[in-house]
């Protein structure tokens, strides 16, 4: 599952929990690591290695060994943090294995699946649990995330990681894709056979009873009315009932729990950004950040800022639509399904880049290679989840709220 420096902020920590505990859809579990470090290139140099040298031209080598580089070998503060809310409710947030996760993610899906096959058939409509271990497999560029060999190899993670290898070519780093399916080989949807087995009206009426009635979508409106969108959206059917239903990490009782207190501990973030302690130790990274040459500000997260400040780099790549628009003037509703076939085989190949986008996109993973040097050196808690600092105030607010709220809290364990 791909995620970024942003995405792992620890002010994001209980925000990321409650988006899980509303997932609608398939994580991937990743496979076994290959344990290469670089993507080498036809001549045999390797994207990491462009990098290092142009950053040691600058002065500054990215192949330095060891320079604050995190041991994974020893547990996270995301890992050991002792969550006041999480022993409240009998839950364990942190510590999770792989194996742990897959596991649990698994007990999730069986769940649902069997969720999903009693609402279905309670509306008239046959549907076969089926193990969704065989939905996917992704490549395993996650695994050792935060890792010196991972960060030798992807940086920070952002723009190495937004395109596929296949799509950039050798020079560039992408995400691998070489052993990416949407479905195992063999794999098949017992339910897909059923729905096509149905009149076209039953078809219909069983596509909306499991995936709920799909709004209007206008694809040309602005990001802020895209971001209202999804932000407003809530799926139906019997899909999403079932996942919302189950939910993960602690089940039901922890969905409950953020849909009845979410706003709640939302703010509890806001209060626990703002401690002395955090500002003061946000100002003394920022610091460290501008001796190195790269300038955010205290103000606000800065997994966020150094995120957006690489997807900022990267948007005359997006603006410029990835080459042509190949829906531009069509009418679908005129069109055989032969013609929309070759239409829809055109993304096969992925993005078309030009030289100039490639050229683009290069010197964004340059500087990010030179930027993920100062992060290691300079954030801590970049990879891990949040540094010591952050868990123990966190722990601190956590603590305040359930004091606070103590007979809400009561009520609600019942």
């Amino acid at each position: 599952m791909s995620t970024s420096g942003a995405d792992r902020s620890p002010t994001n920590w209980w925000r990321t929990v409650g988006v899980l505990l509303a997932v609608v859809g398939l994580l991937a579990a990743g496979c076994s690591s290959t344990g290469e470090s670089q993507v080498a290139s036809d001549d045999g140099v390797s994207a990491t290695d462009t990098q290092a040298d142009a950053a040691e031209a600058d002065g500054d080598s990215s192949s330095d060994e060891g320079a604050g580089q995190i041991e994974t070998d020893e547990p996270s503060a995301f890992e050991t943090f002792e969550s006041p809310i999480a022993e409240f409710l009998g839950v364990d947030f942190g510590g999770f294995s792989d194996d742990d996760f897959e596991a649990e993610f698994a007990d999730f899906e069986r769940d649902a699946q069997l969720s999903i096959a009693a609402c279905m058939a309670e509306q008239g409509f046959e549907y076969t649990p089926f193990d969704t271990a065989n939905f996917s497999t992704f490549s395993d560029d996650f695994d050792d995330y935060g890792s010196p060999e991972w960060i030798e190899k992807y940086a920070l993670g952002v723009s190495t990681q937004m395109f596929s290898q296949s799509d950039l070519g050798p020079d560039l780093v992408g995400f691998d894709d070489s052993e990416f399916e949407v479905f195992d080989e063999g794999f098949e949807d017992p339910n897909f056979a059923y729905a096509d087995s149905l009149p076209e009206a039953e078809r219909l009426a069983y596509e909306a009873a499991l995936w709920g009635q799909q709004p209007d979508f206008d694809p040309n409106v602005s990001d802020e009315e895209l971001e209202e969108f999804f932000s407003n959206f809530e799926p139906t059917g019997c899909q999403a009932e079932a996942y919302n239903e189950v939910g993960i990490f602690g089940g039901e009782k922890v969905n409950d729990f953020y849909n009845e207190f979410g706003s709640q501990i939302d703010e509890l973030y806001e209060r626990a950004e703002a401690d002395p302690r955090l500002v003061e130790a946000r100002a003394s990274q920022v610091a460290c950040l501008s001796d190195a040459g790269h300038e955010f500000d205290a103000e606000s997260d800065l997994g966020e800022q150094i995120y957006e400040d690489i997807d900022g780099r990267l948007q005359a790549v997006f603006s410029g639509g990835f080459g042509a628009d190949p829906f531009e003037g069509l009418d679908f509703e005129s069109m055989s399904e032969e013609e929309i076939d070759e239409v829809l085989s055109q993304f096969d190949a992925g993005p078309q880049f030009s030289d100039e986008d490639l050229a683009t996109i290069g010197e964004v993973q340059a500087y990010e290679f030179e930027l993920a040097d100062a992060v290691v050196e300079c954030l801590p808690g970049f990879f891990t989840g949040g540094d010591d600092m952050f868990f123990e105030v966190l722990a601190d607010y956590e603590q305040e709220f359930l004091d606070e709220n103590a007979d809400a809290l009561a009520a609600f364990a019942g």
